[in-house]
């Protein structure tokens, strides 16, 4: 019983890592292809 509590517990750390550095890339990639839109466009 423990041991599937610090499963779940791992397993909710993980995605919550996961969503951290799929927010990161999401900066890191779109932010610049924004800004260089915007300095294409105008």
């Amino acid at each position: 019983m423990i041991k599937q509590i610090k499963n779940i517990e791992f397993l909710f750390i993980l995605s919550f890592l996961i969503h951290k550095l799929q927010n990161l890339f999401k900066n890191i990639l779109y932010y610049p292809i924004i800004n260089f839109f915007f300095i294409y466009i105008f």
